[in-house]
């Protein structure tokens, strides 16, 4: 038995989910912004830099996060003590199909997919940045140089500098 009642583990569940389940998303999120502003600068990095997409953004990471917390209230797996009946949090061990289904699904959806869309996010990320530094001139002093590094290469000529710099030294 928890201190504050069912109702009270109930709603510190529905808490913790929800902020868990939110962080997770804003991870994603961050994950996707640096995909396309890297990666697709030109194309989609541009549309998500506005404001106005950057609030519909968020507020779409508060209602996923919201609708997924609130399903256990709807009858689809639960809320309850955790094993050291300390706090709650999702029945995670629920032996009912329901119970069991509702944590797959979490797995799948809140973090299989998350996990794996911000995984290969990054890798791409990661080959577009080595891609760009190995493009760069040796000693560019250009202007159209200077321009790229302005218009949001990033920090990809700041780590060429950087190489050319500890090889000279």
């Amino acid at each position: 038995r928890w201190m504050f009642g069912p109702i009270g583990c109930d709603l510190y569940a529905f808490t913790c989910f929800t902020a868990t389940l939110s962080n997770m998303m804003t991870y994603v999120a961050i994950s996707v912004y640096r995909f396309l502003t890297i990666c697709h600068r030109n194309d989609a990095g541009i549309y998500v830099q506005r404001t106005s997409r950057v609030s519909w953004i968020i507020c779409a990471i508060w209602v996923y996060s919201l609708l997924w917390a609130t399903i256990p209230f709807m009858g689809w797996g639960s809320y309850g003590l955790e094993k050291f009946k300390t706090s709650c949090s999702v029945a995670w061990t629920e032996t009912s199909s329901d119970g069991k289904s509702f944590v797959l699904s979490l797995f799948v959806f809140v973090l299989f997919v998350p996990v794996c869309s911000m995984g290969y996010m990054y890798l791409k990320l990661i080959k577009s940045i080595k891609g760009k530094i190995s493009s760069i001139p040796e000693q560019s002093t250009s202007t159209e140089d200077t321009m790229n590094i302005k218009c949001g290469l990033h920090g990809v000529q700041v780590v060429h500098d950087i190489d050319s710099r500890v090889i000279k030294v």
